[in-house]
Order: structure tokens, then C-alpha cells, then sequence
């Protein structure tokens, strides 16, 4: 009775110790830093779903709930039930293809087939001063290839973020002043840091506000690191109105697009404020856990 006693207790003692170790190995695997915009997944996870009132978002959507119901147009269904979503109505090649298990091999995506085809809002999202978007993404090594636009670049608040040549890397610009008179600031990801390598998420906060300082009007970040590289600013703020824009995914507008080809999109979701940190990095940690932990 000893000795199986012994072997009971030897038996619980190595479980619970296997057990606490892999929590305490996963604890800190996760929270690789917490300072200057790196990662932090111990963070609650929160669907954006979950988000009420005047955080909740103004355009929801995943490439898991496509549809095509006339046979030519494609859109993302609108989660949000704000009324608007994204969508191409655009037939043949040109309209993004959806794609089975292509979003880290567990998911649909969205493969953009050609330079000319996009997902844009089905209308316009009235912004106000602020905004910001989480997207997981796959961008290809490909000259002026946009990840997100909004409409117009003539505009106090229009933005594109895109791929440069040389070196290659994203950048985004983010237009302030005023119309006629348009500023902007300029910002790129850190050159050593290759977004081109695999899915990633994307996020991005942007202000007509230069209240915190120089650089404090637009925030990029890859898998939830901070890319603050500046390349040039004028930007200025006069309006602090936005208004209603229409919000391109993959393309820099509807009208004349180009570059898109081989773009692809798991997920998108904008919100009509500036986000803070821990509400971005937990909606990242939503994303992160939808996806099987893949970035």
C-alpha cells in the first residue's frame, strides 16, 4: 500500500508539475514585451463584436463569411450589422477569389487575382477626428501594392499605407491641412523587418490631433509591433472633421486600381476612434487566437 501510494503521489507530482510547467513556459512565451508598442498576449482576448456603443466597429469582416449573391459580386458579410461591408462588383478575374484553408491553412481568404481588383465599404464610414483598423493580411513583395486607403488623398484624414521599392517596406501616409491645402505625414516600417515573409496582422490608428506631439496623428504596427520610422512630415491639422469616406482593402481606390495582384485578406475591422493600446493589442489577441496562434 506504501509503495502504490508512493507511485500515486510520485504520478500527481509529475502531472501537476508538466502541467505548471507548460503554463509557466506558454505565460512567458506570450508576453514577449510589454513596452514601445511590442507584442503583449496575456492581454484579454476581445472580439470586436463584443464592443458596444461608440467602440463598436463600423466595419466588421471575415473572409470565413463570403458570398456571391448575384454570381458577379463578391462581399464579405456585414458582422457589424452596420449596414456596410466590403464588397467588389466587379465580375470575371478582377473581383478577389475566395479561398479555402488559404489564410494560415485554417481559414478562407480572400486572393486578390489581379491589379484591378479590390473590396471597398458598400458606402461611405463617417469617421468624425479619428480612426483605426486590425487586419490579418498577406502582402506580396510587389511596388505601390495598398493594404488599406481612404478615400480621398485631397482630404484632411485620407491615408493609404502601401509597399515601397527600395528597400522594400511599408509605408503609410496619413493627409492632414486642409482641402487645397494638404499636409502629411509619412512613416515606414523598420527596414530590418521583412512584412512581406507571411501572414500578418496590420494595424493602424490614426487623428486629425497633433495634441501628444509630432507623430502622435498616426501609430503602424506589424503583429503588434510598433513601426515608427519617420521618412518626412508637414503634416498640419486645421479641420478636425473627417466626414463620411469610403474605405478601400488591397487597392488605392475603386475607380483606378493597381497593384493588387496576389494581395490576400483573412480579416478587417475598423473602428471610428483612436484606439489605446490595450484595446488594439486585445483585439490583435482575438485575431491571433481565431487563426491558431499563427503569428
Amino acid at each position: 500500500m506504501a509503495f502504490n501510494g508512493l507511485k500515486q503521489g510520485l504520478h500527481l507530482g509529475n502531472h501537476k508539475g508538466l502541467k505548471q510547467g507548460l503554463r509557466t513556459g506558454l505565460g512567458q512565451g506570450l508576453s514577449l514585451g510589454t513596452g514601445n508598442g511590442t507584442v503583449n498576449t496575456t492581454l484579454p482576448t476581445q472580439d470586436p463584436m463584443g464592443l458596444k456603443g461608440t467602440k463598436a466597429p463600423c466595419v466588421y469582416a471575415l473572409a470565413d463569411y463570403w458570398t456571391q449573391p448575384d454570381g458577379v459580386t463578391t462581399t464579405l458579410t456585414d458582422i457589424a450589422g452596420t449596414g456596410t461591408t466590403l464588397s467588389c462588383n466587379t465580375g470575371g478575374s478582377l473581383r478577389p477569389a475566395p479561398t479555402q484553408n488559404g489564410c494560415c491553412g485554417t481559414k478562407y481568404s480572400m486572393l486578390y487575382n489581379n491589379n484591378q481588383s479590390y473590396l471597398a465599404t458598400t458606402s461611405n464610414v463617417t469617421l468624425g477626428n479619428a480612426y483605426s483598423f486590425v487586419m490579418v493580411c498577406k502582402i506580396q513583395n510587389s511596388t505601390n501594392q495598398t493594404a488599406f486607403h481612404v478615400d480621398n488623398t485631397i482630404s484632411p484624414g485620407g491615408c493609404d499605407v502601401f509597399v515601397t521599392a527600395t528597400p522594400i517596406q511599408l509605408k503609410s501616409t496619413f493627409y492632414g491641412g486642409q482641402s487645397g491645402t494638404i499636409t502629411s505625414s509619412n512613416y515606414l516600417t523598420n527596414q530590418s523587418y521583412n512584412v512581406m515573409s507571411d501572414w500578418i496582422i496590420l494595424s493602424g490608428t490614426y487623428k486629425l490631433d497633433l495634441g501628444q506631439g509630432t507623430g502622435s496623428e498616426q501609430l503602424l504596427y506589424v503583429n503588434g509591433m510598433l513601426q515608427h520610422d519617420l521618412s518626412s512630415s508637414t503634416f498640419t491639422v486645421v479641420t478636425t472633421t473627417m466626414g463620411a469616406r469610403q474605405v478601400v482593402v488591397g487597392n488605392f481606390s475603386t475607380s483606378a486600381p493597381s497593384g493588387a495582384a496576389g494581395f490576400q485578406l483573412g480579416a478587417f475591422a475598423m473602428f471610428p476612434y483612436y484606439m489605446n493600446s490595450q484595446e488594439r493589442m486585445s483585439v490583435e489577441n482575438y485575431f491571433r487566437q481565431y487563426y491558431g496562434y499563427k503569428f
